[in-house]
């Protein structure tokens, strides 16, 4: 992927301890925005409910201060005003489309099945523990979408199959996990550098989400009392460990905790 192209993945996590009965306050989630390649996570917002999270990130979108970027989302931000903030901020964006836009989703089954792709990529067979797994990725170039006015900024339509195989250690059996996703995309990129980019922005789930609740202890944090803002602290602590190249974050706490002059040796601390 060329180096000038550089991704954003958005996407929100529950702080699950973050309720309290006793004053009727529900868990808190923060959307963030997180860079793909250095895995830095850029910024955080605060959403009360699930449904604010649309009007969240495309307020992200404009205080990042950011432009020429590509930003990822899942489908819940399959909508217009979300792709026209990124078009008004000088971004672009790839988002996953899904049962809440019935029609967009008909339009592209419809032309997956109709049309002939612009361009084809398959990723290299690969195989991790117990798991085989590839995608084929096809790519068609301004698809002709049935509110075609609503969606006039939609540049390409990506199909994406994903052939997994598991082995299953009980039953000494592979299962078959097979499935097909499609995106809309407001800028054409090659079907290799789509590959990628849909593959990559499942980091922020691997590289963040999961670190801050195995190794940070989020999920089971009790802190009720404005929670978002120790979220950030995390946040702020995780970056700085991934400024400093920290591959095993587990690892890298134990042996500051062992030594905590390590922690002056860090960039971005003194």
């Amino acid at each position: 992927m060329k180096k000038n192209k550089r991704f954003i993945a958005g996407d929100g996590k529950v702080l699950r301890g973050s309720f309290d009965r006793f004053t009727d306050q529900k868990t808190i989630q923060i959307l963030s925005a997180f860079l793909t390649d250095s895995h830095i996570i850029l910024a955080h917002e605060e959403i009360i409910t699930k449904t604010n999270e649309i009007p969240i990130a495309q307020k992200l979108m404009s205080e990042l201060g950011l432009s020429g970027y590509i930003f990822t989302l899942d489908a819940l931000h399959c909508q217009e005003k979300t792709l026209q903030a990124a078009k008004d901020t000088g971004n672009e964006v790839i988002v996953q489309v899904k049962g809440n836009q019935k029609t967009l989703l008909s339009d592209c089954q419809n032309i997956s099945e109709t049309a002939s792709p612009d361009a084809v990529y398959q990723e290299p067979l690969s195989k991790t523990r117990n798991r085989i797994e590839r995608r084929n990725v096809e790519v068609f170039v301004s698809p002709t979408l049935t509110h075609d006015q609503k969606w006039k900024s939609v540049n390409a339509l990506i199909k994406v199959q994903r052939f997994r195989r598991v082995f299953d250690t009980r039953s000494k059996t592979w299962k078959i996990s097979d499935e097909t996703s499609f995106y809309i995309s407001t800028i054409v990129l090659s079907a290799q550098e789509f590959c990628q980019a849909i593959r990559n922005h499942w980091g922020i789930e691997n590289r963040n989400h999961h670190v801050r609740d195995v190794t940070l202890g989020e999920d089971k944090s009790r802190i009720r009392i404005n929670p978002h803002i120790f979220a950030k602290l995390r946040s702020f602590a995780l970056n700085i460990l991934r400024k400093n190249k920290v591959q095993n974050v587990s690892l890298e706490l134990f042996n500051n905790c062992m030594d905590i002059d390590r922690l002056f040796n860090y960039v971005g601390i003194l």
